[in-house]
């Protein structure tokens, strides 16, 4: 892995698998850059994500306290280092694919996982510990180990350049107002205390809605996460506070391919092992590069990349999620892959995706004098008209069970009515047809065309100036 070519360097083709820059190049003070250089970096950023380029910000470090890999700093940043932590344990796992091996599955683990037909089973790959305990298990010769998205509960170190495209929070906070939960049934004594209550945007959110945006990765030395993306069709940031990691990148060819199931395959075969994909798949891969992430590096990367990691020491890094408009194409296309090869192809679960993805679309009346070009725009559209396709896998992890006239319910399927709105609205004004068949023809059937390109036309959300939405009852 660290072996594979750097991806900061150009190849044939003159372009490197990477995008690159130090951020004190474009601002005067990195920490504290003016709203014009704050705008520069996060257009430059936003150009290459949006065409499926990875980003590497170099020259910032995050600010607050910085944090290393031992029982000091994580007591102070975690607040106990008595509270137990689920992680992943590489004996474990390597336990668990020769269990496989000799059941008779194939030679990966991702074969048997989709010919087991037990995909709802979590595979008995982790380990749980105090967190002061993992820590001191770093040293050790008998474990090693990942804490996977332990998420962060101070957001002060989130780089400013991350915040701004975050654009679901912003979403989240133009539409706070917004009481679209679906109406109790008349008469009801909950109904009359909701009416009396006024109540004002939604009330019950899952934690991952927050949680996603930053979470930590705390590593032993020499662990790997092999290939996949990152679930839910989200964009993702990484910054190490010590230590290393290789981060090697990968870029599938989709040229070629004429329809969306060949695209799906392509990604199942990439989560191979990487000796595999390059022995036996080599032809399906585009680009191939390693970064080397230390202290003072931010790499940003788009929806849907293929990566994996090695750790060679040990490594406390923070990251996150974000979505943003201008890819929601690469989110599309992301989430369309978990659907089918979800139990694969990633190894996280987010579900609050789609409750995120429908709030961009409720927040667009705000943004009718903002460009949107038209492929992100239906694929936006399309997730929202059709968001039960885009369900991911659970991961092992089940889901809750909500009484169907409970709030938290009566805000997602009011949400979900009330987005599909504002979808249709822009449809009908920029005369594109709205029915599911034709958005699914429009978006996956591209011949000839970079799946990661959002293309060169715009809609135009002029007709979102005065929109208001239509009541809607159960």
């Amino acid at each position: 892995m660290a072996a594979a070519p750097d991806a900061l360097n150009p190849d044939e083709s003159g372009e490197a698998l990477v995008f690159s820059f130090d951020i004190n190049s474009m601002c005067c003070d990195s920490m504290y850059p003016t709203p014009d250089e704050s705008s520069k970096v996060v257009a430059r950023v936003k150009e290459k994500l949006a065409i499926g380029v990875p980003v590497l910000i170099r020259g910032f470090k995050l600010p607050g306290p910085q944090y290393k890999f031992d029982r000091p700093s994580m007591e102070q940043y975690k607040s106990s280092l008595h509270n137990p932590v689920v992680f992943q344990d590489a004996a474990k796992r390597s336990k668990y694919v020769r269990s496989l091996k000799d059941a008779g599955y194939n030679s990966s683990d991702d074969e048997a996982a989709e010919s087991s037909g037990d995909e709802g089973t979590p595979p008995k790959i982790y380990g749980e510990l105090p967190l002061g305990e993992f820590i001191d298990k770093a040293t050790s010769t008998r474990i090693c180990g990942n804490l996977l998205d332990s998420y962060a509960p101070d957001h002060s170190g989130m780089p400013w350049f991350i915040g701004l495209m975050n654009e679901q929070n912003h979403a989240m906070f133009q539409n706070r107002l917004y009481n679209l939960a679906l109406p109790c049934k008349a008469g009801t004594k909950r109904r009359k205390l909701e009416d009396a209550a006024e109540l004002a945007g939604p009330q019950l959110m899952h934690p991952d809605t927050y949680q996603l945006v930053m979470w930590d990765l705390i590593t032993h030395g020499g662990f790997v996460s092999h290939t996949h993306h990152d679930a839910g069709g989200a964009a993702t940031w990484m910054a190490i506070r010590d230590g290393a990691k290789f981060w090697t990148l990968i870029k599938m060819k989709t040229d070629g391919l004429v329809s969306r199931e060949q695209v799906q395959q392509r990604f199942k075969r990439a989560t191979k092992s990487l000796p595999k994909l390059l022995e036996k798949y080599h032809d399906e891969v585009e680009q191939i590069g390693t970064v080397c992430l230390v202290p003072g590096d931010i790499l940003i990367q788009p929806p849907n990349i293929m990566h994996c990691v090695y750790t060679p020491v040990k490594t406390v890094a923070t990251g996150g999620h974000f979505y943003c408009y201008d890819l929601c194409h690469l989110t599309e296309l992301s989430l369309d892959i978990d659907r089918k090869y979800g139990h694969v192809t990633t190894n996280q679960a987010h579900p609050s995706v789609l409750r995120l993805i429908g709030n961009l679309a409720l927040a667009l009346p705000n943004r009718w004098d903002k460009p949107l070009r038209k492929i992100p725009f239906l694929a936006l559209a399309l997730m929202v008209l059709d968001s039960n396709k885009y369900e991911g896998n659970s991961k092992g992890q089940g889901s809750a069970q909500y009484y169907p006239q409970g709030r938290y319910m009566r805000e997602i399927k009011g949400e979900s009515a009330y987005a599909k709105q504002v979808i249709n609205c822009v449809l009908d004004f920029n005369g594109i047809p709205g029915d599911v068949p034709s958005m699914h023809s429009l978006i996956h059937k591209r011949p000839g065309k970079d799946i990661n390109s959002p293309g060169d036309e715009y809609v135009d959300l002029s007709c979102l100036k005065s929109f208001e939405f239509v009541s809607v009852v159960q």
